[in-house]
């Protein structure tokens, strides 16, 4: 069904939008607080095994007596625009500092200095924000002149740090002790898929000696983590912080049982990669374009969103609380319906696709007194709902009624002038709520009013727009620029191209402005909050990839859209990290990106 409304009428309308913007209801944030515990002092004490020096004068004068090099890692640049800086320091201390065979190669190999760069030291470096993104790593001299640098670290896997620090190749293992590599296999993948692995992982620890006892503790916790038994795998880690808690590893468990490690939320990886992945690259951990091919960067992402799913099917690697921490539940459970999405008719995700449906049924799981993030709950379990219905041939009452009610709510949400919110209105969400309802309705869900609703809707998208298509980041500024709203442009287009109310050229127009000005947001996309580049950050990443995903697959068949499509495909497939899956920021997180990867590829299969 399409509102076939005339320009002139929506112009008209739009002309009594600002007082209606004044007199509703203002819906914005009901709650900003953000409750972020602070780790305990185990936990902190992690990664400090390390020799570290903490100012450069100090780290010069010790690499010159002992004629090494100086290991520097950058934690953080004096101007950055990186709001979870310490969650940041956290994974690289409980990750690459906390592994034995890392520490080791640090402290006899090279002088390390963990040390924030300063204004006079951004300078000395040329270590400008944007830039450089931390964490980042810069090689010293014994004199402190700069020989190597690698920053946008954002998969912390062991071969790749000793192939960047150690260069002995032949020598590189996937795994951050010392044990051989049949003992690693046989703790980490081996015994937690047996079905008796805990009673055979007692008697194979026995056999082992010392500090031998903790690598092989810490690689059984983790592989019990995948195979999703975290009530195992807790209790091994708790065994591993009481026993050993002077050893990199135990502090690593008690950082990991508080919530604040890398590898359960996603970021320390120990699958195998192959040699071109650990070849240095100016962008971090970004693979080298060509490093696996689609079939296999589909099939890694898969693997990774099924080991990273809970036990109760959701995906809780996010720590997004922009609008406060009583936002977590809606966040975790739009992020789970983003990835239930990307597992839709893949091979070997359907039990972890089961799990997810199951979890997402019930509005337990969300916090309706936090109206923040609510609306993406609602909105991304539509698209779900919507993408089940479309693959199966019959009609399926249970995941109808889901549709139906996730509608419901998403349409109360409306506001008298016609927006849609999440931390405050604003045209982007209100777009993807009228596509959203243009995909219900599709689907069979049925809206009272929906004429009225769409076309109040499409007021303050309208007064949203510029002339040459941009749209503005809050309701009613039409002075945006193209560059400003690389995401903003399809998603708003691919709205009044579902509405019936744009003209023919104006949805090729926006993806085709959206690809030539992408550049600003691509930079941005590893920082965690908004930055001097039309205050892009890394959340609005695969949110506007996915938007101009959509408005691409909209376009009739012919040369535009098989160009486009050609495009998009290539820029997401240049995108993965050296394990093959992806990122959004360290906020988002990886589960998100890889959701959201997938969910863009299938609909890009759509254009073949």
């Amino acid at each position: 069904m399409l509102i076939k409304m005339k320009l002139h009428t929506l112009h008209f309308l739009t002309c009594t939008f600002l007082f209606v913007l004044a007199s509703s209801t203002s819906w914005a944030q009901n709650s900003t607080e953000k409750i972020r515990s602070t780790p305990s002092e185990l936990a902190l004490s992690v990664g400090t095994k390390v020799e570290w020096r903490t100012d450069l004068k100090t780290a010069i004068s010790h690499a010159t007596k002992a004629k090494k090099p100086i290991f520097w890692y950058v934690t953080t640049l004096q101007g950055s625009f990186m709001d979870r800086q310490p969650e940041v320091d956290r994974y690289m201390m409980g990750g690459p500092f906390s592994w034995p065979a890392m520490v080791r190669l640090l402290n006899e190999d090279y002088i390390p200095l963990r040390l924030p760069a300063d204004r006079k030291l951004r300078k000395k470096y040329n270590l400008a924000p944007v830039e450089f993104i931390e964490p980042g790593i810069l090689i010293l001299s014994s004199k402190g002149k700069e020989k190597s640098r690698v920053d946008r670290v954002t998969t912390l896997h062991p071969g790749w740090f000793q192939a960047q620090f150690n260069g002995q190749i032949d020598e590189i293992s996937n795994f951050p002790g010392f044990l051989d590599q049949t003992i690693n296999e046989l703790f980490y993948r081996s015994l937690p898929t047996a079905e008796l692995g805990r009673d055979k992982f007692e008697e194979a620890l026995a056999q082992l000696e010392g500090d031998q006892k903790a690598d092989a503790m810490w690689l059984f916790a983790a592989g019990m983590h995948d195979q999703r038994n975290e009530t195992e795998a807790r209790k091994v880690l708790m065994n591993l912080k009481n026993q050993f808690p002077e050893h990199p590893l135990g502090a690593k468990a008690a950082l990991e049982l508080e919530g604040h490690g890398p590898y359960w939320r996603g970021f320390e990886s120990y699958d195998d990669i192959p040699e071109q992945a650990l070849t240095a690259n100016s962008s971090g951990t970004l693979a080298m374009v060509g490093t696996f091919s689609a079939d296999e960067i589909e099939q890694r992402s898969i693997a990774f969103l099924v080991r990273t799913q809970s036990e109760d099917g959701a995906w809780r690697d996010s720590i997004y609380d922009f609008g406060g921490t009583d936002s977590m539940p809606n966040v975790y459970a739009a992020v789970t319906a983003i990835n239930a999405r990307g597992l839709i008719g893949k091979e070997h995700a359907s039990e972890a696709l089961s799990r997810a449906l199951k979890y997402l049924s019930s509005d337990d799981i969300l916090n309706l007194e936090d109206l923040d993030e609510l609306i993406w709950a609602y909105l991304y379990r539509i698209r779900l709902y919507c993408a089940l219905l479309g693959e199966e041939s019959g009609s399926n009452e249970s995941i109808s009624k889901l549709l139906q009610h996730n509608v419901d709510a998403m349409v109360a949400m409306q506001v008298k002038n016609g927006s849609w919110f999440h931390e405050y209105q604003n045209p982007f969400v209100t777009a993807s709520c009228l596509i959203a309802l243009s995909d219900a309705t599709k689907h069979g869900a049925v809206v009272e009013d929906l004429e009225d609703i769409v076309e109040r809707g499409l007021i303050p998208l309208e007064k949203s727009r510029s002339k040459k298509g941009a749209y503005s980041y809050y309701i009613g500024n039409r002075s945006s620029s193209l560059e400003g709203s690389v995401g903003r442009t399809p998603v708003g287009e691919l709205a009044r191209h579902f509405w019936g109310v744009s003209k023919k050229k104006d949805l090729g127009n926006a993806i085709g402005n959206s690809i030539r000005h992408q550049e600003p947001l691509f930079l941005a996309r590893k920082y965690d909050d908004h930055t001097d580049m039309h205050a892009y950050g890394g959340f609005f990443f695969w949110y506007s990839m996915l938007g101009r995903t959509e408005a691409i697959v909209a376009l009739p068949k012919g040369k535009l859209r098989t160009k486009y499509s050609a495009q998009q495909r290539d820029l997401i497939l240049a995108l993965p990290e050296i394990d093959g899956v992806f990122i959004d920021s360290h906020e988002l997180g990886r589960s998100y990106g890889t959701g959201m990867a997938l969910w863009c590829l299938d609909l890009l299969d759509e254009t073949d």
